[in-house]
């Protein structure tokens, strides 16, 4: 107690300020991507977050501007028997493979930004729940012989194996 008749609770209030919280990781993850990976002290993680989301944009981006492509030839009453697609010659009976092909890469491009999105989270996750485990360097395995009490009031003899981590 301190002069004032209050109990001084500066060491309880740092004990409580360490304690790493996963739901802030995941909250901070969910906001703003990498968020959570900074909050973890995992700076490393970020550009990779941001690359494998920017990669996914530009394939949505690529898919996109050649399905709308594809699509308006498709549209155009003008019949050419070959049109051209960012140099890449197309048949006209080949018009309708080319646009699935766009159209489907460019879905697959969404899921893996909404994947990025997903592992972001869940990396954070993990990191905040793991962040506080200790990896120290005396992991040790130790097999002894062992005697064991049965159910039957004898003793059964065997090996223990003990692992300290």
């Amino acid at each position: 107690m301190n002069v004032n008749g209050q109990e001084n609770n500066a060491e309880n209030d740092t004990i409580e300020s360490k304690i790493h919280s996963p739901r802030k990781a995941i909250l901070y993850s969910a906001i703003f991507p990498g968020l959570g990976q900074i909050y973890n002290k995992k700076i490393w993680k970020v550009p990779l977050i941001y690359g494998g989301a920017g990669m996914a944009l530009f394939y949505i981006n690529f898919n996109q501007i050649r399905y709308q492509k594809v699509l308006d030839y498709i549209k155009s009453e003008v019949e050419l028997g070959e049109y051209e697609i960012y140099g890449q010659r197309i048949p006209q009976d080949r018009l309708e493979v080319a646009r699935d092909f766009y159209r489907t890469n460019r879905d697959w491009s969404v899921i893996a930004l909404g994947g990025t999105y997903l592992i972001n989270i869940l990396d954070a996750l993990v990191d905040a729940y793991l962040f506080n485990y200790d990896v120290s360097d005396d992991l040790s395995l130790k097999l002894t012989p062992a005697c064991i009490k049965t159910d039957l009031f004898a003793n059964a003899i065997g090996l223990s194996l003990n692992l300290k981590f």
